[in-house]
């Protein structure tokens, strides 16, 4: 491989051994269902290799793919993705959704987050999306607070979940 690709989960802070043992367990299998997925849907990344771990976070090598830049869509300054490049978005989370949507054991495959953030674009230009099992996994270890605090930062001490905080489950 010319260059390395991973998808990279932060740690929590505080995050003990057992949360952190627990939630390898759970990529680990996060990581088979995707590869599933991907025999299902050209539109789900591979993964390649196991999950890794630092002191940090986890991260898990996948095939050659890049996000999707995020600014054409955020940044009111520039004009906007176009009406074509989100019917290709749009086509290629449907697809996979269809594929998870054809898992029924162990259980039903889930996404926690269906956002551009999950869009990779690999060789070739297809769409690539990522993370299924991720969020349940993510709850299971650490519970459902901490999973709704990683998307916005720290929670403060003995405050409540930050109204910005969401969850999304499919």
């Amino acid at each position: 491989m010319d260059e390395l690709y991973r998808r990279v989960i932060l740690k929590p802070e505080g995050a003990t051994p057992q949360q952190c043992a627990q939630l390898r367990e759970l990529l680990t299998a996060a990581v088979r269902l995707q590869n599933d997925l991907a025999g299902k849907s050209a539109h789900i990344l591979r993964f390649i290799g196991e999950v890794q771990e630092t002191a940090g976070a986890f991260f898990i090598e996948h095939e050659s793919a890049e996000p999707v830049p995020l600014e054409p869509l955020f940044d009111p300054a520039l004009p906007g993705a176009t009406v074509e490049e989100l019917y290709e978005a749009t086509g290629a989370i449907l697809d996979a959704i269809r594929a998870a949507h054809q898992v029924r054991q162990p259980r039903p495959a889930t996404h926690g987050g269906l956002c551009p953030g999950v869009l990779l674009k690999a060789p070739g230009g297809i769409l690539k999306v990522t993370d299924f099992d991720f969020a349940r996994s993510l709850q299971a270890a650490f519970g459902l607070d901490a999973y709704l605090c990683l998307a916005v930062g720290p929670r403060p001490a003995g405050g409540p979940i930050p109204e910005s905080a969401s969850g999304v489950w499919e």
